[in-house]
């Protein structure tokens, strides 16, 4: 069991440490993504949350551990408009492309619990069992029509403000119409 967490057996751990993990993980959210994305840069994530439950999960021998409090707040803790995108393979070309993984005997329960994570949460899965750049298509083809997605919400947004009473009201006005723009933008950049 070297290198493995199960704390299957000890009650201790299975109710303190997600508890500490998931401290943890807020701490560095805040300070490697949610300030990055404040200051306007984008922020890619080889490993975050998905990684720490899908961990979780197999040391609990809960496979729907991220269903669960703690579980759920893991999930919270990736921003709002966030893109996610789980890369898979399948477990023969897996230890074949990765030496180190050859020995890893919880790996094909790994997978099993990232395909039950990205079913129930409805995240894109790409096989990486292709070229590398047909999976770089594959995840252009993902972020634009994730970003039309983004788009055409903010535009639902916008027509749902636009239609609500008070706003015709002070809309009728130039001058009140320039002043709520004006007040908005100053909330904006606060």
């Amino acid at each position: 069991r070297l290198g493995y967490w199960d704390f299957r057996s000890s009650w201790i751990m299975q109710n303190l440490f997600p508890w500490v993990l998931l401290i943890d993980a807020s701490i560095v959210a805040f300070l490697k993504i949610y300030i990055p994305l404040w200051e306007g840069k984008t922020i890619i994530c080889e490993r975050f949350v998905y990684d720490m439950l899908v961990d979780l999960s197999i040391a609990f021998n809960d496979h729907l551990f991220f269903e669960e409090i703690p579980g759920r707040f893991f999930l919270r803790l990736l921003p709002k408009n966030s893109i996610v995108i789980i890369l898979t393979l399948d477990l023969k070309t897996l230890k074949k492309r990765r030496f180190d993984l050859t020995y890893d005997h919880r790996l094909n329960q790994r997978l099993y619990v990232y395909g039950k994570l990205a079913s129930r949460n409805f995240l894109p899965i790409i096989s990486t069992k292709s070229y590398a750049n047909q999976v770089n298509i594959k995840i252009q083809r993902i972020l634009k029509i994730e970003q039309e997605k983004e788009k055409q919400s903010l535009t639902n947004k916008y027509a749902e403000f636009n239609t609500l009473p008070i706003i015709k009201t002070i809309m009728k006005y130039p001058i009140s119409g320039i002043f709520v723009h004006w007040l908005l933008q100053c909330m904006l950049y606060m």
